[in-house]
């Protein structure tokens, strides 16, 4: 009898996953973990109808990863199935960046796994972590210093992404392998002690074994009791609070200390991408929030998080993306013409329409629209810059800035801020599914023909900000 592949079973129904007639993708690095779940997959195949995808990440960093690559792509090949294989330079973009190989490698893994998951219309992405590495994970995190939402260890399950093996142990694998005579490949870096994790696993994990034999069961049982607490927690804080990628100071400071922390966790973590969050970061984060009051002020840096305040609301970056943002080279004078322009937004004008059914009011929630016969030049697209004004109605104009801080857009994301120009004349801006027009574009009862025209985000650069 298979014990593992009975336990797979076990916890995908636990999970309340039902991989009948569904696209599994593994991610298979023909490591010993990731083979023996691909082989009871293979298993499970006699019992269920479902599809197996492979899918091979190789990062550049070890000479062995070429033969594990081409081993990979042999495997799917005697097999029958699909796969999904790509190599990525991560020391490349580590000496060009700064940023920790580690993350670098972490979040290539998951845009390849994103992109494999559309190619390939995949319902669900299995990874082969098991108790060892959760256990791992966890100490990892305590002894550098972790918050609550770190205690919680490596999830099961989050979007398709499924670590059905959480409570196997690593022995239990092996045993597995060496059983059925099972071939994979071992990390040679797996050996060097010099790294943290291995240092944990061969040297500091064993020793806690050989004193408390059952500090395993009752690690996991903790890990099991914090995830339980905090998801229970994390109930009690506004959506809104968590899934943008900023929130208000009035709304942190109706929460209690533990809710304050929690959230403060969450957001480090999934907009800024911060791999570890030690006290000190914490307590320097919350002691310049308390006092807040500055526009502009840059409330925690870290070489992966950028804390912004502006207008009583907090910003969370990861801090590589912001910098390139604040780089990038806008285009400049983008002419208009009927279909679509592509640069950060996409811009749409209808053909002229002489069947005219709204004044200008009634639709400026949805788009520009204007009286054509007042339009003497060319229609652009460009973006705000220092300095610029606009003539809102006959005789009257006004600096663009001033409306900028009206509508409460922080000084950061003010680049971005499409304006709509006549020639070299500012006739309206756009911002957060807002449009400003001129008067003087206005139509009316007496308008001829109209045009229309539709500005929509073609990548969200800065999340979503609330107007008040």
């Amino acid at each position: 009898m298979n014990y593992l592949k009975n336990q797979l079973c076990q916890n995908l129904i636990d999970l309340n996953i039902d991989i009948n007639n569904k696209r599994i993708g593994i991610a298979y690095s023909a490591g010993a973990d990731s083979t023996a779940l691909f082989f009871n997959l293979l298993e499970l195949k006699k019992q269920y109808t479902f599809e197996i995808i492979l899918f091979h990440l190789t990062h550049g960093i070890r000479k062995q990863s070429d033969i594990e690559q081409d081993y990979a792509i042999t495997v799917a090949k005697e097999k029958g199935l699909d796969f999904y294989t790509v190599k990525i330079n991560c020391l490349s973009i580590h000496a060009q960046s700064g940023r920790s190989l580690e993350m670098i490698a972490r979040d290539i893994r998951y845009e390849q796994m994103d992109r494999f998951s559309k190619i390939f219309n995949i319902d669900y992405i299995f990874l082969a972590h098991h108790r060892d590495d959760q256990i791992e994970t966890f100490y990892t995190r305590l002894f550098k210093g972790t918050g609550l939402t770190g205690a919680r260890g490596i999830p099961s399950r989050r979007g398709i992404i499924i670590r059905p093996w959480l409570n196997i142990s690593k022995n239990q694998i092996l045993d597995y392998l060496h059983k059925n005579n099972i071939r994979y490949f071992e990390d040679e870096t797996n050996k060097d002690v010099q790294y943290e994790r291995n240092y944990l696993r061969k040297i500091i994990i064993p020793r806690i074994g050989e004193r408390f034999p059952q500090y395993a069961d009752s690690t996991g049982e903790f890990i099991r009791f914090v995830t339980l607490a905090v998801d229970q927690l994390q109930k009690t804080i506004p959506d809104k609070m968590i899934i943008n990628s900023y929130f208000r100071k009035k709304d942190y400071f109706s929460l209690n200390e533990l809710q304050k922390k929690v959230v403060l966790e969450i957001q480090l973590k999934k907009n800024c991408r911060q791999s570890n969050i030690n006290k000190r970061q914490m307590t320097v984060l919350q002691k310049n929030l308390e006092k807040a009051d500055r526009e502009g002020a840059v409330l925690l840096e870290t070489k992966d998080s950028v804390v912004i305040y502006s207008f009583s609301t907090i910003y969370f970056f990861n801090r590589t993306e912001y910098v390139n943002l604040q780089r990038e080279k806008l285009p400049e004078k983008i002419e208009i013409r009927v279909g679509k322009n592509h640069f950060f937004y996409y811009i749409i004008i209808s053909d002229f329409i002489t069947d005219f059914g709204a004044h200008f009011k009634e639709s400026v929630q949805e788009c520009f629209v204007i009286d054509k016969d007042k339009i003497n030049g060319t229609l652009y697209a460009d973006f705000w810059k220092e300095g610029d004004f606009i003539e809102y109605d006959q005789g009257k104009s006004r600096k663009l800035k001033k409306y900028l801080v009206e509508w409460r857009i922080p000084w950061f994301a003010r680049q971005w801020v499409p304006v709509l120009k006549i020639d070299n004349t500012i006739i309206g801006f756009f911002w957060n599914n807002k449009y400003f027009l001129s008067k003087l574009y206005y139509t009316d009862n007496k308008t001829k023909k109209r045009i229309t025209i539709k500005i929509t985000e073609r990548k969200c650069l800065y999340g979503r900000f609330e107007s008040e």
